[in-house]
């Protein structure tokens, strides 16, 4: 109950600053575009959606048991095909979703703009999106445009990712946190009754957290029992 909790005040404080950004304010109306076409009719931050195009990989030595791990991450620990000497584990990131897969995600000593990713269940059905955020005790706040990639390639790849904080008032607060969410459909349960994109459940969870009239709970606990995102802090 306690983790409930500390995750739902979490989520809070996002949909606080995501109502800052004139997000539409009906529970049903969503103009996220997952990786795919960026929309035009919101100024809603999830609106600007899109695929990068070429993530950057960490150069590789052309050895099949050796990764080359950038300086500015070899702080962390870096699977090189061999072993499992990821840091962190979700069932989110698992292709099929009944398992749990590792990974690493790591901040840049250089900039906290830049993260790096390695998984060691390829994902080829959709991609995943990264959210810059920064986390003060329990409540954190949106930082910029979520950055999506295709992470098809083999468990050695290390894609290097270029985070941007473009919101207006926000760009002096460091990036020390980031969401993970698959670009996937799901079957969600009360009050939404419908199937969507998790990025789009996420974004109406928010939504109705900060409606006006009648904030609603009842989503953000729907969204929060069932776990299609992870949160990493760094």
């Amino acid at each position: 109950m306690k983790r409930r909790n500390i995750l739902l005040t979490t989520l809070l404080g996002l949909a606080l600053s995501l109502s800052s950004c004139d997000a539409p304010q009906n529970p049903d109306s969503v103009n996220y575009n997952g990786g795919r076409t960026p929309s035009s009719s919101s100024s809603d931050p999830f609106s600007n959606v899109q695929a990068s195009p070429n993530p950057t990989t960490a150069p590789s030595t052309g050895s099949s048991s050796t990764v080359d791990v950038p300086d500015d991450v070899s702080h962390c620990l870096w699977s090189d095909g061999s072993n499992s000497n990821f840091m962190f584990s979700s069932q989110h990131l698992s292709e099929s979703d009944n398992r749990s897969s590792s990974f690493t995600v790591c901040q840049s000593r250089a900039t906290d703009s830049v993260i790096y990713f390695q998984i060691e269940q390829p994902i080829r059905d959709v991609q995943i999106c990264f959210i810059p955020m920064n986390q003060q005790g329990p409540s954190s706040t949106y930082l910029g445009e979520p950055r999506c990639l295709s992470a098809s390639e083999d468990n050695k790849k290390i894609y290097r990712i270029q985070m941007f904080k473009t919101r207006r008032g926000f760009e002096n607060l460091p990036i020390n946190s980031v969401m993970i969410i698959k670009d996937k459909m799901y079957n969600f349960y009360w009050p939404y009754n419908r199937s969507l994109l998790a990025p789009d459940a996420f974004l109406i969870c928010n939504q109705a957290l900060t409606h006006p009239v009648n904030p609603n709970t009842s989503y953000c606990d729907t969204f929060i029992g069932q776990k299609h995102y992870h949160f990493q802090r760094f």
